[in-house]
Order: structure tokens, then sequence, then C-alpha cells
């Protein structure tokens, strides 16, 4: 049985926020990932969210032709990042995403995580996990410095 690749986990906000250029970069940017992992043989692990977080397991083959369907579910209103940030730590406790590391594509326009997600996520990372941020005209003030590994922005669109 061949060894699988590293595992990804990937967040990307569909909020009323997100809509126009910023959400087709985010999608654009997404199926390039996507287009990376399945490359790779890469299982991964996508979760939209908004007002509620929904997602989508493409380590199975036959859910691959169902990511431009899933993407394309209207979304709008609010975000609700901590059950985000919970459907991605509960997929961190299947043998299949163990150790992925996670990917959050957003404005960033929700509070920060509530102190039980963030210490949920530093038992993640303790075990080996990367949570990442990559922000579309987002502002970071109110987020703890140290809560992603790395943080990128695109600040102009």
């Amino acid at each position: 049985m061949e060894e699988k690749e590293a595992v990804v986990s990937v967040l990307i906000d569909t909020s009323g926020s997100m809509n126009g250029r910023p959400l087709h970069v985010a999608h654009s940017l997404l199926f390039q990932l996507l287009y990376m992992a399945k490359k790779q043989k890469r299982a991964c692990y996508l979760i939209t969210y908004s007002v509620r977080a929904q997602a989508i397991d493409l380590a199975s083959p036959s859910n691959w032709r169902l990511v431009k369907q899933f993407l394309q579910r209207g979304f709008s209103g609010g975000t609700d990042g901590n059950q985000m940030l919970q459907t991605a730590i509960a997929a961190l406790q299947n043998q299949k995403y163990a150790m992925a590391d996670v990917l959050i594509i957003s404005d960033f326009e929700w509070p920060c995580p509530q102190n039980n997600i963030l210490k949920m996520m530093d038992r993640e990372k303790g075990q080996g996990t990367k949570f990442y941020g990559l922000g579309i005209r987002a502002s970071f003030a109110r987020y703890p410095h140290d809560w992603l590994d790395r943080l990128w922005n695109i600040p102009h669109l």
C-alpha cells in the first residue's frame, strides 16, 4: 500500500462580507489548492462557513465531482468562526485527517475565537497541526497575535 502524503483541511468563508471579488479570489485560490491536492493524492477536507459550517470529505474520490456544486450553494449573512473551527478540529479527530494542516481563507470579519476553541487549537498544535490564515482585505487587530501559525494577507483587491 502506498504511503499517503500529508493531508489538508481548507476552510473558506462564504459570508455576506466576502461577496463579489473577495469570494471570487477565494474560490480561485481554493480551486488551485484542490487541484494540487488531487494531483498529489492528498486527502482534503473542505469546509465552507457563514452562518453555519458545511463540510465535504474529498478523501472519497466520488466527492470530487461534487465540489463545484458544493461551492455554488448560496450563503450569506454573518460568520460563526467558532463553529467553523470546531468543525475543523472535529475533522482532525478522524484518523485520515489527524495531523492535517488547516488553512482558513477569509476576510476575518468575525469575532475572535472563544478561549475554549483557542485551547483546542493549542492541543492540536501540540500534536503537530499547523493553522494558517489567508486574509482577503482582512483586519486582524481583534485577534491574538499567535492564534495562527502563519498569516498572509491580500490587503487590496
